[in-house]
């Protein structure tokens, strides 16, 4: 009961309040004589408060609900290049690749230059050990005995292959003749050419025409 009085007491009052500010001075007496310490916490409610009068900062956060999501803004502008960045580190080996087909053939090279002859020490002797012809034999001696010649190169043939054949400067086949070279012990540049015949039974020391290649 005493509540109900002092509610009724209190409307009263804030009536008669209202209505001397408004007979008294307008609102700028009830801004200055008013406050907060006049109202009671809690007993302001919606029609006590004028619509739209209320800013965003009279409510605590949390209190005014968040509205519904606004709708996409514009793209904005691209941004300034940024820096290169670090180099990374090495990837891993690939796997090998399958083995590719093979090319098409190359087109023939050139022929190549002629090559040097095989040999150019060559003599052709006649039986009394006179050259017919020849190519680096600087002389031939007959001093050896019969059936033996010694000819003399114009170079080392120390480490040269020499090869001989008898033969009739005539037309004639050597028939049962033989020639045979070899190297002296200390001679390096000289070849020693036998030549014989075989009778039947033995081979007999013989002069005759013979030919002799070396090769080197």
């Amino acid at each position: 009961m005493f509540a109900k009085v002092l509610i009724h007491f209190r409307q009263q009052y804030l009536g008669a309040l209202a209505l001397f500010i408004v007979l008294g001075g307008g609102t700028s007496y009830a801004a200055a004589v008013i406050t907060g310490k006049n109202v009671k916490d809690n007993s302001l409610t919606t029609k006590d408060i004028q619509d739209s009068s209320l800013l965003k900062q009279d409510f605590r956060a949390g209190q005014i609900p968040a509205g519904a999501p606004g709708a996409t803004g514009a793209q904005g502008a691209p941004g300034a290049k940024g820096d290169n960045g670090a180099p990374g580190s090495p990837g891993l080996p690939g796997e090998p690749g399958t083995k590719g087909d093979n090319g098409a053939p190359g087109t023939p090279g050139s022929p190549g230059l002629p090559g040097a002859p095989a040999t150019k020490l060559f003599a052709i002797v006649r039986s009394d050990g006179t050259l017919a012809a020849s190519s680096g034999v600087a002389s031939v001696s007959t001093s050896g005995g019969v059936g033996f010649y010694t000819l003399t190169f114009d170079r080392d043939v120390a480490q040269c292959a020499a090869v001989t054949t008898p033969g009739a400067l005539n037309g004639a086949f050597a028939g049962n003749r033989i020639a045979s070279a070899s190297r002296g012990s200390s001679a390096t540049r000289s070849i020693l050419v036998r030549t014989q015949r075989f009778d039947g039974t033995n081979f007999i020391d013989e002069t005759t025409d013979f030919n002799i290649a070396v090769f080197c």
